[in-house]
């Protein structure tokens, strides 16, 4: 895993090679990044953590011996996916067979805001939403709803179904 500073003088002009700065050189388990705040960046990583879990890196002092745990390994389910929307970190996980999402703030450790009731047992297919928005869009699928789409005002986390996807009636000839 590298990064590179594009603030930097070497790397400002993008017509050029970028410097890329190594930050994991060894492999240790997958990293995917979810956001950074200046220096700060936030990882959802499966190292030390087979279920996943989120970390923090500083890169002025990325030794592993500050990485900070931002939100642990659940002791039971397993973190699919990580995002960063409203100022808040998005977490959906596997309970279950089934997939659940949760909402924490994004202070050390994380605390959980509020978990969104998903319309029925199945999945969440697709997460769309930016960090400095107030709204999250999500797609939800299961055995009987091929695919519904929701709106989520993170503000008071109302949330409204937008679309319906509807299966043709009748068999095909």
């Amino acid at each position: 895993l590298s990064y590179a500073d594009l603030t930097a003088p070497e790397n400002a002009a993008l017509d050029k090679q970028i410097t890329f700065t190594p930050l994991i050189s060894e492999w240790l388990g997958g990293f995917s990044y979810i956001h950074n705040v200046g220096s700060k960046i936030f990882l959802k990583t499966n190292y030390e953590a087979p279920r996943s879990k989120v970390i923090a890196l500083d890169l002025t002092k990325p030794e592993m011996a500050n990485w900070e745990q931002v939100l642990p390994q659940h002791e039971k389910n397993v973190l699919q996916y990580a995002d960063c929307l409203n100022g808040m970190l998005l977490a959906n996980y596997l309970q279950d067979a089934a997939d659940k999402l949760s909402i924490y703030d994004f202070a050390s450790p994380a605390n959980l805001l509020k978990e969104i009731k998903l319309p029925d047992i199945g999945s969440v297919v697709g997460v769309a939403g930016r960090w400095d928005s107030a709204e999250m869009f999500y797609k939800f699928s299961s055995f009987a709803d091929p695919g519904s789409s929701y709106r989520v005002d993170l503000t008071n986390f109302s949330d409204e179904r937008l679309a319906v996807t509807k299966l043709a009636e009748g068999s095909p000839d």
